[in-house]
């Protein structure tokens, strides 16, 4: 969020950066160059007479102002002249200053003279045709003007300068260096006229300024593309580059996400394995306890060989033998339950009830617990997976029998009656010690246990096979002590038969 700001505020700046350099293009471009006598000079300043080609000219600097000057013209030469030079190299005549993009010459000075006009000299110094130390071989750029008497200020344009025709033919430069160059001025000069008359002459500068552009109208602009065509270019960098980081980084958490799911998943079906674990132990301990009581009620029978133990021993080694078949139905049908499905037909809710009851109270008759069943309807139907409505009703009843073991009075009733939906409700209940209040709530959850050498498991199955026939299981305080445990199963015709899927 913020590097996306920081370059919204960028750009914000080079806009109005880029609206000033357009609105404000000459003031941010004009370059001015003044010399006076004001200014503290950066050149040499002298001035010159035809005594240096042979002339008897003179002429004088007014040492009190400087650039004035006073010469008096013989006609001694062929045009006699003199005149004042501002030299920027005086030690090797070959570095001057780049005057290539002045527009406009003003020259503010007083003359007092017979000369009608006024020459004005820029010296450019170029290796193809000067040499050093020598600043009569740099290129002549000159312009004569007229001056009306009472001019104080001449303004001149470096395009009407031309190249003095005589220092063209003494140096045989080719065509396209006889054009006027002022990229490397050396000195400018104030000259007299080429008629300027015998005579006195008085010359006194009192400005002279050169006005131009840092750079001409087509490169400023290129300047402004190219700034923003870098901006832009660098912009298309960083995305890429910012690209590539986010996608790796996109890489690397989706890297880290399968991994952390793929370790989900492996808690998940070692919780799974450990759960269905858990109830295969619960379930099976049960049946495989019975087997082991059965078999030891025969053996004792058997051992006192009383009248009628025979019989009961064979009963004992029956149910035995039952209970391990059940043992093994009760593994194929929780492996059925796990995979999601369960098989329901119609079944008598009485022959359901006695099977079970055959089996469970016989050790309540073994340990003293009375035990009822009412049954509302003998031909009552219902719809369910046999086996696993069996094992609801020995958790609930084999759990009754241990809430009861500590009390005075044990008593178990087991009851049906025929409910809304159309469902039947299968009701079991005991005198024992109840169930406490702050364990009502975790009751039918897995691994959550009042017992202490419990599991935790045994409820919570019991709940998950009800809720697979679409049916719901709770439990209640008894009227007089001990706890009623309710669940409903689906009512049915008797001969309809059917195979769904668990809810």
């Amino acid at each position: 969020m913020l590097r996306s700001l920081r370059f919204e505020a960028v750009i914000v700046c080079l806009l109005v950066l880029t609206l000033l350099a357009v609105v404000f293009e000459d003031a941010i471009l004009r370059q001015e160059i003044r010399f006076s006598p004001a200014i503290k000079p950066d050149y040499v300043g002298y001035a010159y007479s035809d005594e240096q080609i042979g002339g008897t000219s003179s002429v004088t600097a007014d040492a009190r102002e400087p650039m004035a000057w006073r010469c008096a013209l013989r006609r001694t030469v062929e045009i006699p002249y003199c005149g004042y030079e501002l030299l920027f190299d005086a030690e090797n005549h070959q570095r001057g200053i780049d005057l290539s993009n002045v527009t406009s010459m003003k020259l503010k000075f007083d003359y007092k003279g017979p000369s009608r006009t006024v020459r004005v000299f820029f010296k450019n110094y170029d290796p193809r045709y000067s040499l050093p130390k020598r600043s009569e071989t740099a290129k002549y750029n000159q312009i004569e003007f007229d001056y009306p008497r009472g001019t104080e200020e001449v303004t001149l344009a470096p395009d009407n300068f031309s190249v003095a025709e005589w220092w063209v033919t003494q140096h045989h430069v080719p065509p396209e260096l006889s054009r006027p160059q002022f990229d490397n001025v050396i000195s400018l000069s104030i000259h007299t006229g080429t008629v300027p008359g015998v005579g006195e002459h008085a010359f006194r500068i009192r400005e002279i300024v050169l006005e131009g552009r840092r750079l001409g109208a087509a490169q400023w602009y290129l300047g402004i593309i190219a700034v923003w065509l870098v901006l832009i270019g660098g912009f298309l960098f960083y995305r890429i580059a910012h690209l590539k980081e986010e996608i790796a980084a996109r890489e690397e958490a989706a890297e880290r996400e399968k991994t952390i799911q793929d370790q989900l998943i492996y808690v998940s079906r070692v919780n799974a394995m450990g759960e269905m674990g858990s109830a295969l132990a619960h379930e099976l301990n049960q049946p495989l306890a019975a087997v082991s009581n059965y078999m030891s009620i025969a053996k004792r029978l058997l051992i006192r060989q009383r009248e009628g133990d025979a019989a009961q021993a064979l009963d004992a080694i029956g149910a035995a033998q039952e209970t391990a078949l059940r043992a093994g139905e009760i593994i194929r049908r929780l492996r059925e339950m796990v995979r999601g499905s369960v098989t329901r037909q119609g079944e008598r809710l009485a022959e359901i009830i006695d099977k079970i009851g055959s089996i469970a109270f016989l050790e309540a008759d073994l340990q003293g617990i009375r035990h009822r069943v009412i049954v509302h309807d003998p031909d009552a139907h219902v719809l369910v997976d046999r086996i696993q409505v069996q094992q609801v009703l020995l958790n609930l009843i084999r759990n009754a029998f241990e809430a009861m073991q500590g009390s005075a009075v044990r008593s178990l009733v087991v009851e049906t009656r025929a409910v809304d939906g159309p469902m039947i409700e299968i009701a079991v209940s005991d005198t024992g010690s109840g169930i406490p209040s702050d364990a009502q709530d975790m009751l039918f959850t897995a691994f959550r246990t009042t017992k202490k050498d419990g599991m935790g498991i045994g409820l919570s199955i019991c709940r998950t096979i009800v809720e697979a026939h679409g049916g719901r299981i709770w439990a209640e305080p008894r009227a007089g002590g001990g706890t009623v445990f309710r669940f409903t199963i689906p009512e049915a015709a008797e001969t309809e038969d059917v195979s769904a899927k668990a809810a």
